[in-house]
């Protein structure tokens, strides 16, 4: 799940996995990621498009409500016009996403060559070069191609909601 897409009690979770955070360092870190998610309330907002692997989205972080809440607040988001999710249904079989989650961010002035960001649970690294982009880009239509669009997406999450209430 996108750290921008994260609701707080998400995040939270997030970063009590694993007790590798020190309780103490939780609520800054949650605070740190909920005041970067103030880009997408913009003016202008960013465009982002997000595949998320279905199985994120059955993972019961931080309990049934707290997956509610972020399955809720995802498909808010999803509705945005800057804002496309699509999910990578288990049925999509293996992928070139399957190595790890990663980013490719493209920007405006000052900066017009793109990167790709690779975040693990410990360490990121940034990739500039056009080879290692171009690797990613294709991996990237690779992994949208065969998840599914953003309005089957969309469905998808609704009935992922649904099951979850059936369950409380």
């Amino acid at each position: 799940m996108p750290g921008l897409f994260q609701t707080p009690r998400y995040a939270a979770a997030i970063f009590r996995g694993g007790r590798a955070t020190a309780d103490e360092n939780i609520e800054r870190l949650v605070e740190a990621r909920v005041n970067r998610q103030q880009i997408l309330n913009r003016i202008h907002p960013p465009r982002m498009t997000a595949v998320i692997d279905e199985a994120a989205l059955h993972r019961l972080v931080g309990g049934r409500e707290v997956m509610k809440e972020q399955l809720v607040h995802l498909s808010h988001l999803a509705v945005r016009h800057n804002i496309d999710v699509q999910v990578l249904p288990y049925a999509a079989g293996e992928h070139l996403g399957m190595e790890g989650a990663f980013t490719i961010l493209e920007f405006s002035e000052p900066r017009d060559t793109p990167i790709v960001y690779v975040g693990t649970a410990t360490t990121g690294l940034v990739l500039e070069s056009s080879e290692e982009l171009d690797s990613y880009n294709v991996a990237f239509s690779n992994i949208q191609g065969v998840a599914l669009s953003a309005s089957l997406s969309a469905t998808f999450l609704d009935e992922a909601v649904t099951a979850l209430e059936k369950q409380t």
